[in-house]
């Protein structure tokens, strides 16, 4: 583990503990607009290093609208959904016909991919949080442990799995990554699914 990333890790994980301990559901939106905009960021750097020019602007608006999420009336949030991933396509291809093609529909495509992916994935964490009320009692601020403990401990099963017994790389572009590390953390996460379902 490098120092830069030990040296995230001790000043990140407290503030983002307070924020999920001491926070609301607007405090989380924000958080995790930062964190979406910042991800985008990376993901845009990744991508040119493979000649992707991601057209990251939309992807910082998209991650903008994160911090709306409780702002908005609950009943208009898919509606507005629905409305935008359209248009936020018809913008991508009208950016492909100004540039003269510079920005090609590759770049379109990894694009959306990164918003899916990203900003996708993180405004549902911000709408699990916001959740007032689940299964067995819960609320969405006591279930959102559950995403992140299991998420840490699949991470940390597959490390330990990958660097005690990985012999075959997983992939080129993560090339620490080994079969028997994402295999082992497959079957971790699988344990604690069947383990909740029986709780259920």
């Amino acid at each position: 583990m490098s120092f830069k990333r030990l040296l995230t890790g001790i000043i990140g994980f407290p503030i983002v503990l307070a924020v999920l301990v001491l926070g609301n559901k607007y405090t989380i939106d924000i958080l995790m607009a930062v964190v979406s905009i910042f991800a985008i960021y990376e993901y845009s750097k990744c991508a040119k290093k493979k000649n992707i020019n991601i057209i990251s602007w939309i992807g910082y608006v998209a991650s903008l609208l994160i911090a709306l999420l409780h702002i908005l009336p609950k009943e208009l949030i898919l509606v507005i959904i629905a409305v935008l991933f359209p248009l936020m396509i018809f913008i991508l291809f009208l950016h492909v016909i100004i540039t003269e093609m510079k920005i090609s529909l590759k770049d379109m495509v990894y694009t959306l991919f990164g918003i899916a992916y990203i900003v996708g994935f993180l405004m549902f964490f911000a709408l699990l949080y916001g959740t007032e009320s689940l299964a067995w009692n819960l609320t969405g601020k006591i279930a959102i442990w559950y995403v992140i403990f299991s998420a840490w401990g699949t991470d940390t099963i597959a490390y330990l799995v990958g660097k005690n017994f990985g012999k075959h790389k997983f992939s080129k572009v993560s090339p620490n990554k080994t079969i028997e590390g994402c295999v082992g953390g497959t079957l971790r996460s699988s344990y604690c699914r069947k383990l909740t379902d029986s709780i259920s």
